[in-house]
């Protein structure tokens, strides 16, 4: 639906941390669920068992994501100094 893998969306749609050039911890997830409390966000996302469902809303989001995170990752380094 989005073409990704699972596994790539699972850590997208949380709290994905990162560490920046300047050794900052930083958040790049969507926080669309919270596994480990089974917390959803509402109109976005819920958990059906073991599994969690997006709402169209949400895939959305997740489309614009790709986008956004894709052309940064093809920014020259020097363009963000």
């Amino acid at each position: 639906m989005v073409g990704i893998s699972g596994r790539a969306l699972g850590k997208i749609t949380s709290s994905f941390m990162v560490i920046t050039s300047d050794e900052q911890k930083t958040n790049v997830g969507l926080s669309l669920k919270f596994e480990a409390k089974a917390l959803k966000v509402v109109d976005y996302s819920r958990k059906e068992g073991r599994h969690w469902e997006y709402s169209e809303r949400a895939i959305d989001l997740i489309r614009e994501y790709k986008v956004c995170y894709f052309l940064l990752a093809l920014t020259p380094a020097e363009a963000w100094d």
